[in-house]
Order: structure tokens, then C-alpha cells, then sequence
């Protein structure tokens, strides 16, 4: 099973967001990253169950709350390019998937 590794900037995302909760409710980040360590887990196990986006780029919705992990199948690991908030443009999503590329 390949792990899930985040790039720099998906872990500073995954940071940023579990301070905005911990603001709102002591606790509640911890509830976030929580919820990503289970999206991790699914995506190692089944690393091609969640929709393409393009080129590979996978995403994988939370489920309690309003993130995606979006990664890609990097060989040796599944690659965490992004934690995008859902509301976000995604735009500029796609921009970051092909500057990647």
C-alpha cells in the first residue's frame, strides 16, 4: 500500500485550515485533520476510487467538512498536491494541476 504524502504546500493548506477551526472551537481542528487521516486511509486503499480531475489528479471529498485532498499516483507514493477548501474557484485549481505538470 503507498502512502499519502503531502506536498509543502498541502500540508501548509491542512495547517491553515486546523487553525481557522481551532479559532471557531477549541477541538474542532483536531476534528479536521481526523477526518483527513480517514480520507488518507480510503485513498490508500483504494487509490483509484475517487473522480479524475485531469491528468491523474484524483480528489477525494471530506466528509465532514467542506476540503478535498486532491493528489496524484506519484509511483512509490500517492502525492497530496492539495487540501482545497470546496468554495474555492476551481479555477485556480486547475491553474496549480497544470503549472504542476
Amino acid at each position: 500500500m503507498k502512502p499519502v504524502v503531502l506536498t509543502r504546500q498541502a500540508a501548509l493548506e491542512l495547517a491553515a485550515a486546523r487553525r481557522w477551526y481551532d479559532r471557531q472551537e477549541l477541538g474542532l481542528g483536531s476534528d479536521l485533520v481526523a477526518e483527513f487521516q480517514q480520507a488518507a486511509a480510503f485513498i490508500m486503499a483504494y487509490p483509484d476510487a475517487a473522480p479524475e480531475l485531469e491528468r491523474g489528479y484524483r480528489r477525494r471529498v471530506l466528509r465532514r467538512f467542506p476540503y478535498a485532498v486532491v493528489y496524484l499516483d506519484a509511483g512509490e507514493v500517492l502525492l497530496a498536491v492539495a487540501v482545497w477548501h470546496c468554495s474555492r474557484n476551481p479555477v485556480l485549481l486547475a491553474k496549480r494541476l497544470r503549472r504542476r505538470s
